[in-house]
């Protein structure tokens, strides 16, 4: 699997790309050809690197695009299981988080909790907050979505 570092380094930032690009116009010409692949709001990837990961990786570059976007999150359940690098039956269809403040969009699964402070039960990844592994089981372990303790192949 590709680093969590590599895929970091290929995250391109809206703003970023503006710059980059010359404008508004020349990024949305070169977004509309397919040369770039939209993440997460003002996230983007060259579809060239994107179209060389797995599902995977891919799901844990939206992972790093929203830890940036959305800086109080925690992810967690079927999320953290594969940020923690757990054997999983396959990548989860949302990405599972605790936030303080209400939050909408696409893919996203909001879990609501007091988990939205740094705890024992939170540990911290290069740009990442994640629940620890004991209480991403314990969250898999009560999932209303799934039989309880399903989730992980073991």
């Amino acid at each position: 699997m590709t680093k969590l570092k590599d895929i970091s380094d290929n995250i391109l930032d809206y703003t970023d790309l503006l710059e980059e690009l010359g404008g508004r116009y020349s990024f949305e010409s070169r977004l509309g050809r397919g040369v770039y692949q939209r993440l997460t709001r003002g996230k983007y990837m060259r579809t060239r690197y994107w179209s060389q990961l797995t599902e995977e990786e891919q799901y844990l570059a939206r992972i790093i695009g929203l830890a940036d976007t959305l800086p109080g999150a925690i992810f967690s359940h079927q999320t953290a299981a594969l940020i923690h690098g757990l054997p999983t039956k396959s990548v989860p269809e949302h990405v599972h988080l605790y936030i303080a403040h209400r939050v909408r969009s696409q893919g996203l699964k909001v879990h609501h909790g007091r988990l939205h402070m740094p705890t024992d039960t939170t540990v911290f990844l290069p740009g990442i907050r994640v629940t620890s592994l004991k209480r991403t089981l314990e969250d898999l372990a009560s999932a209303h979505d799934n039989k309880p303790g399903m989730w992980v192949k073991l």
